[in-house]
């Protein structure tokens, strides 16, 4: 998963990082922060740990904005391993599962990076751990082709929000930290890329595909329109709150988790239809009201319609 808080607190006591790393089945597990713990074999690994230890709280606490208390289910633990980059250029920085409890940091990519940055891919990946675990996401998911790239457009977008606008210690100006990407920057970048693109509009559900099988793109602006496009929708889903759960999301979110409660039907169905339809329906019961000030039933409430005003908003206003 590509990734793309300043919120002080005061963790107790300082305590010598070797302290806090004691033997495990896996090597050394290092347990100082309340949020994560970090497990790895080679003791030089406790360097990448010493980068990033500082900013693990807002982390954890720039997803909890974005998603509500939402998909805790207790410590995250951090694995490292290597991966060189890939022939097309492009490579993983994190490679968390969808849900769990897990993220594995490349230490291929991270190996230069500031620890600010690197937290920042920590609270990236912590965004689709809550956001899986609260939408039951694992059952539902697979359950076709289609319905995987609708649920990437969703917690990609929300992942990126948090990692490069919720997250405070995105980048410094005048020596304070502030959000990685404003709104007026992230439009910038889409318009620029998309007009280099060879397929200079992208639908939502498309962003999904593609970045599903960048592998397959050969096409530099297209990947590009594709993450800024991430961004765009990030940024539009939660109306660049990142002070606080936005509404109309959390109300998404929940009947989401509400529709995939039961095995077999809903979004756990085998029939991309009816799967698509609860996705859709729980945009209405989160976005509808918000979406139309007569709150007509049945009118201008789906993603087409949600689209329709985002489009215009990042692509032509």
């Amino acid at each position: 998963m590509k990734p793309m808080t300043r919120w002080l607190a005061v963790v107790g006591l300082v305590v010598c990082l070797s302290a806090m790393a004691v033997p495990s089945t896996h090597g050394y597990l290092w347990t100082g922060n309340s949020y994560y713990s970090v497990s790895y074999t080679d003791s030089s690994y406790s360097s990448y740990i010493s980068k990033f230890s500082y900013y693990l709280n807002e982390s954890f606490r720039s997803a909890f904005r974005v998603l509500g208390n939402r998909g805790n289910l207790g410590k995250i633990t951090i694995y490292f391993y290597y991966k060189a980059p890939a022939s097309n250029g492009t490579y993983e920085v994190a490679n968390a599962p969808v849900g769990g409890q897990t993220i594995n940091l490349n230490t291929y990519a991270i190996q230069n990076m500031a620890g600010n940055e690197i937290g920042a891919t920590i609270a990236h990946e912590t965004s689709h751990i809550l956001f899986c675990n609260y939408v039951n996401g694992k059952y539902w998911y697979n359950t076709s082709t289609q319905m995987w790239y609708y649920y990437y457009m969703l917690t990609e977008s929300l992942a990126r929000f948090t990692g490069d606008q919720s997250y405070l210690y995105g980048a410094k100006s005048g020596g304070k930290w502030v959000q990685k990407y404003s709104a007026s920057y992230i439009r910038l970048q889409l318009l620029n890329f998309s007009y280099l693109s060879s397929e200079k509009i992208l639908s939502w559900y498309g962003a999904g595909y593609y970045y599903n099988n960048l592998s397959t793109v050969t096409d530099t602006y297209l990947v590009q329109q594709v993450l800024w496009q991430f961004q765009a929708m990030g940024h539009y889903f939660t109306n660049g709150n990142w002070n606080m759960g936005y509404k109309p999301l959390m109300y998404t979110l929940y009947y989401m988790r509400a529709y995939a409660s039961k095995d077999g039907v809903y979004l756990r169905s085998s029939n991309y239809s009816t799967c698509r339809c609860y996705f859709e329906y729980a945009f209405y019961k989160g976005y509808g009201y918000y979406a139309n000030a007569g709150w007509i039933y049945g009118a201008y409430y789906n993603t087409n319609y949600l689209y329709g005003k985002w489009w215009y908003q990042w692509y032509v206003a």
